[in-house]
């Protein structure tokens, strides 16, 4: 049978929850994972800034850089803060051959509501930043469904960048 875990969650094969690592921020895998959330989250954060400040210069928008960057990292650092909620939901369901289906189904559930949470963060930061150049500001509800329209898929790749991140995590170290 397999092993579990303090929180009854199965172990994985390096004898550890899935997971556990981010508990323990002082161990080194620890301190990795955060490091490497870390650096997605700003590296991601550059590139859609340097991506909107260009959009909007090639259009003759006259934007700000640092206003965008600001944005950006805001937007995706509210990602790190979410992504302890998505490791404890990794340690509590993990996608192991027992049980995988309502794991799977757990974690579709999860992302669309983590989804959807940082959606609202989102608009709120653009809402109170109004990093767009242009005449008119716009409403939250604007910013909100156009965020849901065109950004839903990316908004969920969030979720589960940093559920993988943690497999990878567990299962190499």
């Amino acid at each position: 049978p397999m092993k579990t875990g303090k929180h009854g969650a199965k172990m994985t094969a390096s004898g550890h929850e899935p997971g556990a690592d981010f508990e323990d921020a002082g161990g080194r895998a620890g301190r990795l994972k955060w490091l490497i959330i870390f650096g997605f989250c700003t590296g991601f954060a550059f590139f859609n800034a340097a991506n909107a400040y260009l959009s909007f210069f090639s259009q003759g928008l006259g934007p700000s850089w640092w206003l965008i960057l600001t944005w950006q990292l805001l937007n995706m650092y509210s990602w790190g803060l979410l992504a302890p909620l998505v490791l404890w939901l990794a340690r509590r369901l993990p996608l192991a051959r027992e049980d995988w289906g309502r794991a799977l189904l757990a974690h579709v559930l999860a992302s669309l509501a983590f989804a959807a949470f940082h959606t609202t963060l989102y608009a709120g930061i653009t809402f109170v930043l109004d990093p767009f150049p242009h005449g008119r500001p716009l409403t939250f509800g604007e910013i909100f469904f156009t965020r849901v329209r065109i950004w839903l898929h990316v908004e969920l790749l969030g979720y589960w960048a940093i559920l993988s991140i943690n497999y990878a995590f567990d299962y190499y170290y």
